[in-house]
């Protein structure tokens, strides 16, 4: 199911405004929930990230009739939907920009707007789900100027943040310190529009109503216009990638809906062996279902890969073989080595090769 929350919420800019919350099920259908509780002030430019474990949606800051706010809001899925307000510790007060959530580390990413002289620059804040306390980040590198209208995109299996805009391209990466870096790209004229993370391509995708575009995560970036067949949509407000169905949704809250489906990949250019052990981010993730690992090695030899929980128990050895130089991968059907259905959570995979480790984290949804 897809929730899509058409509320002031979900970043009109008129305030205040009417709520409602509504649910799209993979067959195109549209039902209209009711949640319970008590639902926050009336207000626009809010934040909202899926928090996939707890299964709710978060909803962070916004300005109301008040001003700018910075208290945090649940929106816990299950059945009809119930609001309540999360007890956050040490919150910033909203300023604008954008968020995302970051299941490596299970925890929110906020880029709030700080005004710096004359220019508005980005202030970077995390928010841990385990324990509900706001850290305030100090990334490297120098930060770039906010962009209105910028595209803000969450690169899982590089563990970092992209900002696009028509004249200037950077990443946030998360790890292992959090830093800028010049992408050195920019999103071409005629592609502006929202774009969304395909696990399946690993790339990014959207671009404005009626046209289709992508962007491959080599380095440098390479963009290029693709020509879906078919009847285009007509207007476009968000773009939602369907892992298990392998698709693009376009939503649009007055105009009908449409679907984009994909047969093989987009090919991307090719590129060069890596010089040494690789690990990549488990695709989609968070999954539901099957997982696809994909790893490389520099010469053959012994590989041992292997699943743990968060308490660091063995859940599933998933590689134990000599293998060949080269790209590999496995598939991890969400079972342990007894075969039986692990639940929902964070898990843990690590690739030894004899002189390398590599750790890296996937989340496990209904």
């Amino acid at each position: 199911m897809l929730s899509l929350l058409h509320w002031i919420l979900a970043g009109s800019t008129s305030i205040p405004g009417p709520g409602e919350l509504w649910s799209l099920s993979p067959s195109g259908s549209w039902a209209r929930l009711q949640p319970g509780g008590t639902r926050p002030s009336p207000r626009g430019f809010s934040k909202m990230i899926l928090d996939p474990i707890r299964h709710r949606i978060v909803v962070y800051g916004g300005a109301d009739s008040t001003g700018w706010r910075g208290d945090v809001w649940a929106l816990d899925l299950a059945g009809a939907g119930t609001w309540s307000q999360l007890a956050a510790i040490d919150t910033p007060t909203d300023s604008g920009s954008a968020a995302v959530y970051d299941p490596a580390d299970d925890r929110m990413i906020v880029l709030r707007l700080v005004q710096r002289g004359s220019e508005a620059v980005f202030d970077v804040w995390a928010l841990s789900f385990a324990n509900l306390t706001w850290s305030h980040q100090q990334p490297m590198g120098t930060p770039p100027v906010a962009r209105p209208g910028a595209v803000y995109v969450y690169d899982p299996p590089r563990h970092r943040i992209l900002m696009l805009a028509s004249d200037a391209g950077y990443a946030l990466r998360l790890s292992p310190e959090p830093t800028w870096t010049n992408l050195q790209t920019v999103i071409p004229t005629g592609a502006m529009g929202p774009y969304v993370y395909d696990p399946v391509a690993d790339r990014l995708i959207g671009g404005p109503t009626g046209a289709l575009w992508q962007m491959t995560l080599t380095d440098p970036p390479v963009w290029q216009q693709l020509h879906p067949t078919g009847v285009r949509d007509t207007y476009r407000e968000a773009l939602v990638f369907d892992t298990d169905l392998g698709r693009l949704v376009s939503l649009s809250s007055s105009l009908p809906n449409w679907i984009v489906t994909f047969g093989s990949p987009v090919s991307a250019p090719s590129v060069s062996p890596p010089v040494e052990a690789a690990l990549a981010q488990s695709v989609p993730n968070p999954a539901t279902n099957d997982a696809t690992i994909r790893f490389a090695l520099p010469v053959s030899g012994r590989v041992e890969m292997t699943l743990f929980d968060l308490a660091g128990r063995r859940v599933r050895r998933l590689v134990d073989a000599t293998l060949p130089a080269g790209s590999h991968s496995v598939i991890w059907d969400r079972r342990d080595d007894a075969g039986a259905r692990v639940p929902p959570g964070v898990y843990a995979y690590a690739l030894h090769t004899g002189t390398r480790r590599l750790v890296r984290r996937m989340v496990v949804v209904q």
